[in-house]
């Protein structure tokens, strides 16, 4: 899995201000930072006076909705929406799993029980958190793909 997860990966760069994803929007990708902060946030929906936030640092990701958005064999070409603003902070270096190829590796360990499936995730991820955290390893990952 860590092969099909790593192949698909894409690194990307947010300058400071910039946003990853507004709420209400579709999620097209999940977002695995390498470098920098982000917020992200939430109005609920638009609700007055509602609003929560938390702080994305390396070895965080966010779009875990499409997850289960790629789990479902029965689920729709409409991505989820967005219940969260994502923003960077800092100049944010990240990599990118479009929707597409989280689909495409899911159906490959779908055999797996979705929740197995989800716990194999975030492992393989902390495994790639874990091969890029020093500055020389990441940099040359990073710069690699």
């Amino acid at each position: 899995m860590l092969d099909a997860v790593c192949d698909k990966l894409k690194p990307v760069l947010y300058t400071e201000n910039s946003y990853a994803i507004r709420e209400g929007d579709p999620v097209e990708e999940m977002l695995f930072v390498m470098r920098g902060k982000l917020m992200s946030a939430t109005t609920n929906g638009g609700r007055t006076g509602f609003f929560n936030a938390v702080y994305l640092k390396p070895s965080d990701f966010c779009g875990e909705d499409l997850l289960t958005w790629a789990l479902d064999p029965q689920s729709s070409s409409h991505f989820p929406i967005s219940t969260r603003t994502v923003q960077a902070l800092t100049e944010v270096e990240a990599f990118a799993l479009a929707a597409d190829d989280l689909k495409l590796v899911a159906s490959q360990f779908r055999r797996l029980h979705s929740k197995q499936l989800q716990h194999t995730f975030r492992f393989v991820w902390s495994l790639l958190t874990d091969l890029s955290a020093s500055p020389i390893s990441g940099s040359v990952w990073f710069n690699s793909v």
